[in-house]
C-alpha cells in the first residue's frame, strides 16, 4: 500500500510497521537486533533524507499520522468481524491491537521534537 501525495507518509507508515522494538518487526517473530544486518530506524530514515533529499526533520508527525490511520483501518476490521462480514482466520484478535496502536501513535508525539505533537 502506498499513499498519493506527499512521500513521507510511506516513510512514517514504513517505521510503525518497522516498529521500536529490535527483537521484531511487523509483529513478526524475526530478530532485527544489532549484529542482524537491520538498520536502525534512525539509519533508515538518514538513508531515506540522503537518498531523495527529502527534510525528514518532520517525521514525527508522518509516523504519528500512519499509526492513527493503522489504528482505524484495524478498528474497521474488527467491525466487520463482529458483524461477521470478515470471515477467516487471525482476525478475531484484531480488535486488541487498535488501542496499543493508537497508544504508540501518543507515545510518539510525547517524544518527539515537534511541540505541536506533545500533550
Amino acid at each position: 500500500m502506498a499513499t498519493l501525495g506527499d512521500p513521507l507518509s510511506d516513510l512514517g507508515l514504513f517505521l510503525v510497521y518497522w516498529g521500536r522494538d529490535q527483537t521484531t518487526f511487523a509483529g513478526a517473530d524475526a530478530s532485527k537486533a544489532p549484529g542482524t544486518g537491520f538498520l536502525t530506524r534512525e539509519e533508515i530514515a538518514a538513508r531515506y533524507a540522503e537518498v531523495s533529499g527529502r527534510d525528514v526533520s518532520q517525521l514525527d508527525f508522518y509516523e504519528m499520522l500512519a499509526s492513527y490511520k493503522l489504528a482505524i483501518i484495524l478498528a474497521g476490521i474488527h467491525a466487520r468481524y463482529l458483524m461477521g462480514k470478515t470471515v477467516g482466520e487471525g482476525f478475531d484478535h484484531i480488535g486488541t491491537m487498535v488501542e496499543s496502536i493508537a497508544q504508540s501513535a501518543l507515545d510518539t508525539g510525547s517524544r518527539s521534537s515537534i511541540a505541536a505533537l506533545r500533550g
